[in-house]
This record gives structure tokens, sequence and C-alpha cells, in this order.
């Protein structure tokens, strides 16, 4: 008999992919606390890339403006944000703040007229709590250097490659 182990499998859903979306959105918001969307609107050369969920702990939600190129990049700030408002207690307001990782994050508040949920029927019925939860948005620039390591923190990663 074949060794099944290691094979590879796929749901064939019925579902659209939007309501795949939302169940993934849902699932993240469960395990971490909050999830990272992106977004492109039609004709549209940028994407917006936005935290959700940060509103629950009265934090403004972290939204990037960026090139699609730029999407990973925008993502992975973003999931480092999350993660230090959600598991450090970090509150960002509008100015402009160093990190172990970045040398310069520099943001603004912004007043969009915009529920994140507006308009995105999945979305709908999704919190009715949220829209009281959520208190708004902070605008963040890509920031431009990532702070390298310490030549002492350079010297362990070769060590413990070696």
């Amino acid at each position: 008999m074949e060794d099944l182990r290691y094979g590879r499998y796929s749901v064939r859903s019925t579902l659209s992919a939007q309501t795949k979306e939302t169940i993934l959105m849902v699932e993240e918001l469960k395990l971490r606390g909050y999830c990272v969307l992106t977004y492109r609107a039609p004709r549209s050369s940028r994407i917006a890339v936005a935290t959700l969920g940060l509103g629950y702990v009265n934090h403004p939600e972290i939204f990037i403006a960026t090139e699609p190129e730029k999407e990973e990049e925008a993502s992975g700030v973003l999931h480092y944000l999350a993660e230090q408002v959600l598991e450090h207690g970090k509150e960002f307001t509008e100015g402009s703040y160093g990190t172990s990782i970045y040398r310069e994050l520099v943001f603004r508040e912004e007043h969009f007229d915009l529920d994140p949920f507006e308009d995105m029927d999945p979305f709908e019925d999704f919190d009715d709590d949220y829209e009281d939860a959520f208190p708004g948005w902070l605008v963040c620039s890509l920031p431009t250097k990532i702070l390298a390591p310490s030549h002492a923190e350079d010297e362990r990663c070769q060590f413990k490659a070696a």
C-alpha cells in the first residue's frame, strides 16, 4: 500500500472566494487577535494593506498605501506592529517611532469616511460590536531602512549556523 503520510490534499469547496476570505479572516482574528487585509481598487496602481482587529483593544487600525511590489513588505510591517500592540502593549499614535527592527516609522492620523465592512456582503454580519469599538485609522509610511543586527548579534547568528 502507498504511504499517504506525505501526500497533498485540497478541499473542493462550493463557497465563493469572498466567503472563503471571510472565513480565513475570522480564523486569523480568533487565532491572533488581528488579521492583515490587502485591497486594490479597480483600475488603481496602488494597494491598501491594513490591520483589522486592533480596534478591539482600543487601538487605531493601521493602514499602508503602497505599490503592489511592496505588498509583502507592507504586510510584514503590519504583522510586526500588530504584534507589538497585542503582545507587548505598545501604543502607536501620530508621530515618529523607532523600534528594535525599524529605525523610523512615521504615523499620521487619518479620518477615512470608511467602515471596514461597508459594502462587503460576507462581512456585513461579522460583528455588530466592531463598529462601536473601531477607534479610527493611523496611516504608516513604509520604513526606508531596517536596522542591521549589531556585530555581536551577527556573530551569534554565525556561531549558531556553524
